[in-house]
Parts: structure tokens; sequence; C-alpha cells
């Protein structure tokens, strides 16, 4: 009932052995409170933790009388004609909307009368269901699941601990399966979640929103590894029977989001590694999709804080809902408005065909070289935003780009992939795309961002090196942190926090070196082996390199200084070269000085030089005694280690 409230706590483990129908913590609730708390683990051989919140919906069919009512509403979906047997022509349409509470109404005519109607109505309650775990979830098949539809449900899983699942089925092995329709959720793990298995498929994290706010925080890591193995299916549709086989995926991270009212967030404060041990390929670390049936997209962000890596792709970006409106008329082919070079690859024949695209900027629209012209639509509002504080690899591809509207990716590392660093699909408009890297490794071929133009006769992609793209990508231009304050560049533009440039771009490098170093010279890259030019204003500069890879750093020296201490010498009623009294010489710290022999004293012999703080004129003095050891004899080595006044001691002659 609603404003119910239900609480259970269990201070220890959780443990469900039995089948992978075995649910270690379930919530099932459409109104009121429900919270759970467990002290320790949960183990189980299925599920491991659920929570389900939807509406519940009322089916009914709807007068012709409310139809009216509501006709303004309705948008038409169909309307075409169709012959029956005997040669007779109807006329059928159909129509439909959702209102503002998710209620969804149809009908259908067929010649004007109402053929068949229906309206599902929501009966959204407020809900507030919370799981908390302070140790671990393990599990057999599924770690989390939760299946929120119900646009006043504020749901929350927490788990102090790590996700573990170790497949035993033949189907798919999850760690997080989070699917959000309508409302709020909120998941947070303060480990890893860790997924692996020897048959079947794996999501690490599988993440899903059409409307409402969802977000996800793991504290650790994500590790998906497993065989890849076919996965066999069949269904029964009344009469008929279906069977079907399929690869199953290993997946790291799959995101996606659907309709603009979607919002999704997921952060890793690790790495998220895809590893299938067969079929290689068929892994893929992070998958990103953000669409949209409508004129805008959802906003999707995901920040991963370290390294992304797979055997298969890195990460998969589909983000966009771009469409082309035609214009009438031809265009005036200009080459200084030339766009991009579109290569295609024909497999009949194996050959490759080059067409242009061109954009006018004035009248901002694309068109070929038959002048056809047309403008591209973008999305009226949404993003997607991916930020990687790591490298990012693919044993295959190391970024593979579909659709990229409204789309920023920023990669603080270096991106790799033997096949393609960087593959692109190849009807991308990169108007809206901001791509920031530290790095591209080029790829075996020498590419470092690939077009596919085509695919050969077994189905492998035919690729070009996109050069649009690559003029378009911003190069994050490292400083050594050490450093920051001594070097400081022109020629760059900052993005999110960051120092940027273009290929070829030249940036002039200023330096402020401290007074107590010297300069020996200034390295544009890690390993500290590309020296910098100097203009002939005596600055340094470098020209930005395809793939970029830029670290600045100064070769310092720290400048010697010399330490002078004074020795001070007293004849002490005698002389030293023909000085009575006293004098002093500045000499390095820590080197030898030979002590004068003094002249001879009438009535006296001279019993050597007593070496100490202070002398004769100084307050506290005490001449030692002729017989003194520790006198110092004439020439004799002494290292000047501070200041040190010399009295030469003196004995009466018998």
């Amino acid at each position: 009932m609603e404003n119910q409230t239900t609480k259970v706590t269990v201070g220890g483990d959780v443990s469900v052995s039995g089948d992978e129908n075995g649910t270690g913590a379930s919530v099932s609730n459409q109104a009121g409170t429900v919270a759970v708390q467990i002290g320790g683990d949960v183990n189980s051989s299925g599920t491991g933790l659920k929570i389900r919140d939807d509406s519940s919906e009322t089916y009914r069919k709807m007068t012709a009388e409310e139809i009216a009512s509501m006709k303004d509403k309705f948008t038409q979906y169909e309307d075409y004609e169709y012959e029956i047997e005997d040669g007779t022509i109807h006329t059928y349409q159909s129509y439909g909307f959702r209102d503002e509470d998710g209620s969804y109404y149809y009908y259908s005519l067929v010649d004007g009368e109402i053929d068949y109607s229906y309206a599902e109505i929501r009966h959204d309650k407020t809900t507030n269901n919370t799981i908390i775990v302070d140790g671990d979830v393990i599990s057999e098949k599924t770690g989390i699941t939760a299946t929120i539809d119900n646009q006043k449900g504020n749901d929350s899983i927490t788990v102090g601990g790590s996700v573990i699942v170790e497949g035993q089925n033949d189907y798919w092995s999850t760690g997080i399966n989070a699917e959000l329709q309508n409302g709020i959720l909120d998941m947070g793990v303060g480990g890893d979640v860790i997924v692996t298995t020897e048959k079947g498929g794996i999501v690490g994290v599988n993440a899903y929103a059409r409307n409402g706010e969802e977000s996800i925080q793991i504290g650790g890591g994500v590790f998906a590894q497993g065989n890849s193995q076919e996965i066999a299916y069949e269904e029964d549709y009344g009469d008929e029977h279906y069977e079907w086989t399929e690869m199953a995926e290993i997946l790291g991270v799959e995101a996606e989001t659907q309709g603009a009212e979607s919002k999704l967030t997921i952060s890793v404060a690790d790495g998220v590694t895809a590893a299938a041990l067969s079929n290689p390929e068929l892994a893929t670390a992070i998958k990103i999709s953000n669409e949209s049936d409508g004129a805008a997209l959802g906003y999707l962000s995901m920040t991963v804080n370290g390294d992304v890596s797979s055997t298969g792709t890195g990460l998969e970006v589909d983000s966009g809902n771009r469409s082309r409106e035609y214009l009438e008329g031809t265009a005036e082919i200009k080459e200084d408005e030339l766009y991009k070079t579109e290569q295609r690859y024909s497999t009949s024949s194996g050959e490759i065909t080059e067409s242009k695209i061109y954009y006018n900027a004035e009248g901002d629209y694309y068109y070929d070289e038959d002048g056809n012209m047309w403008r591209e639509i973008d999305p009226e509002s949404g993003e997607t935003d991916i930020t990687v504080i790591g490298d990012v690899h693919g044993d295959e591809v190391g970024v593979r780009l579909y659709d990229v509207d409204n789309t920023s990716i920023l990669i603080d590392g270096t991106v790799s992939g033997d096949e393609s660093a960087i593959l692109v699909s190849n009807n991308v408009i990169a108007d809206s795309l901001t791509l920031t890297v530290w790095e591209i490794l080029p790829d075996e071929e020498g590419h470092y961002i690939e077009q596919q133009i085509g695919t050969d006769e077994d189905g492998n992609p035919v690729t070009a090196e996109d050069e649009c793209l690559l003029e378009k990508v911003q190069y994050i231009i490292r400083i050594e942190p050490t450093q920051s304050n001594m070097i400081r560049t022109i020629g760059t533009t900052e993005q999110d926090g960051y120092l940027v440039a273009n290929e070829d771009d030249t940036v002039i490098v200023k330096l402020s070196i401290p007074s107590d170093c010297e300069l020996l010279g200034v390295t544009g890259d890690v390993s500290k082996e590309t020296q910098l030019l100097q203009d002939e204003n005596g600055d340094y500069y470098l020209v930005v390199p395809r793939g970029g890879g830029v670290f600045l750093s100064l070769n310092l020296q720290r400048k010697h200084y010399d330490t002078y201490v004074k020795a001070t010498f007293y004849p002490n009623g005698g002389a030293v070269a023909g000085n009575e009294g006293k004098f002093s010489k500045s000499v390095v710290q820590y080197t030898r000085i030979n002590l004068p022999v003094p002249q001879e004293r009438e009535g006296y012999s001279f019993a050597g030089w007593y070496a100490s703080d202070i002398g004769p004129e100084s307050a506290g003095w005490k001449e030692p005694d002729a017989d003194d050891p520790n006198l110092l004899p004439g020439k004799a080595e002494y290292v000047m280690k501070k200041d040190t006044c010399f009295t030469a001691i003196w004995k009466k002659a018998e």
C-alpha cells in the first residue's frame, strides 16, 4: 500500500544455493518504501540482488465518444488502401499518442469506422526502494538486476564490496543489469565488477535508460572475460516454432539511452577490460549508444579513470539522430568549398571510386559533384560525453565511430589498434564531434584514422585514411607536471582543462628558468629524445605531428655556487710574512690550505698553530699550553669546513 514502510535488516551474510533462479535479496514494490540492509556478503546461485519497481497498468478498450474527445491529440501513423480477395478496395488509418503521464492511446479505422482501439492507463505511485550490502555480491548468473518503470519511483542499490559473477549457465552472465524506463535509479559499487564464464556471453555492466535519470558508480574496475560461444535459442509463436543461433559477445560496459528524456551517467574509478578467449573479435570493452526516434537525443556521460582494453574493440560509439533535408535547385561547384573526399570500394570490380562532398558555409548546406544540395539536420538537444583518463586499445580496433552527433570524446592517453586505431563509418559527418586525444598510434598499415569504404568478398572492411577527421583531432599538449610553472605555450587552446592543438599547428614554448638552474635543452616527447628547435628570437617551438604524443619537458642542471669560509691568523707576538697583526683570507669551503710558518720570535720558539672558533681578542679566550698535542705545525694541511681562527702558540726558549 502507498505510504507504507518495510525494513529488513540482516546482520551477516545471505547465501542462496540451487538453480539459476535463486535470488539473494529481492525487492518488488509499486507503492511505499522498502529498505533492505545486509551486513555481510550475498552469495547466490542465480541473481545476487534484484529490484523491480513498475507502474500498474489498466488495459481497456476505448469508446467512440472517448476517441472523439481526444481527437486533436492523436498523431496519424498509417494511411493506405488495400484490396481483399473479391476485389473490394478498403482504406486503413491508425492513430496514437502518449500523454504526459505515460499512458498510451491507440485506435485504427477501416473505411472510416473504428476497427480496433485500446488504452494503456498508467497508475504510477511514489516508491522509495533501497538495498544496501556492506560486503560483496557473488553469483553464478547475474550480480545485480534492476527493472524500473515508475515515473514516481526513486530506487537505489549500494554494494560496499565487489560484484563477482562466475557464470555457470549457457546464455548470458551479467555483473550489473540496469534497465530504466521511467523514474530515478542510483547504483553504487565500492569495488570491482568481475564477470567470467567458460560458455555463453558476458556483459560486465549493462545500463539502459529510456526516460528519467540513471546513475551508476563503480569504485574499482570492470573486467569481463569468457569464451564467447554460440548460443542456441528457440521460441514458439502460436503454432509456429522458431530456432536460431548467434555468437554471444563479451562486453565490458554497454550503455544505451533512448529518447530526449533520458539521462544516463556512468563512472568507473579504474579501467575496463573485455577479453574473448575464443573469437576474440567479439569483445568490446565499452559500447555506447545514444539514439532517439524523435528530433532530440538523451544525455549520456561516461568517465573511466583507467585504461580501456579489449581483444576486439576498445571503444564503440553510435550517437546520433541526424537526418537530411534535400534542397531544390543545383549548387555551383566551388573547389574551395570541398569538405571531404569519400571513397567507395566495389566488391564486384575490386576498384575504389572517389566522390567529393562540398560545404557552403554561407548557406549552411552540403552538395555533391552533381550539385545536389542538402542540409544535415542535427538533433535539437542531447549529448554524448565520454572521458577516458588512460589508454584505449583494441587488438582489432581501438575506437570505432558510427554516428557522432553532439558527441565529445576525450582520451587522456594513447589510442591504438592492430588493424585500426580509429575506424569511422563512411557516412560520418563529424561537424558536431569533438575528438581530443593525447596520442594516436598508427596501425599496421601506418594509418591513424581509417574510414570504412566497403567490404571485400569475405566481408572484411576495406579502409582508407580519413584526412577530413584527422584535421579535426585536438591533440593534448602535455607538460612535465613538476615544470608546469616554467613552461608556457603560445598557439594552443584550452579544451576541458587541457592545452590542445591540431596537426601541423606551430606551438611556441616560452620558458621561465629558475635563477639557480641552467637549461641544457627542451624535449617534446616522453622518451626525451626529440629536441625542440629554436627560432630567430631564441624561442623554442614545435610543429604538432600527426598522431600527437607531445610531452614538453626541460633538461635542467642546478648551478654550482662555491661557498667561501674565512681563515684568520693571529701571529700572537710574532710575525707571519711580515704581518705582526692579525690577517684573514677567504678560501673555498672544504678545500685544503697549507698553514704558514711564522718568522722567528726573539726569546721564543714556535710551538704550533691552535685552530679554534675564536682568537685571542675574543672574550672567553684561553690560550692552550705550548705542549698541547693538538697544535698544528707550520706547512700542515688543514681542511676548511668553517670559519676558523689560527693562533700562533709560542714557547719560551731555554
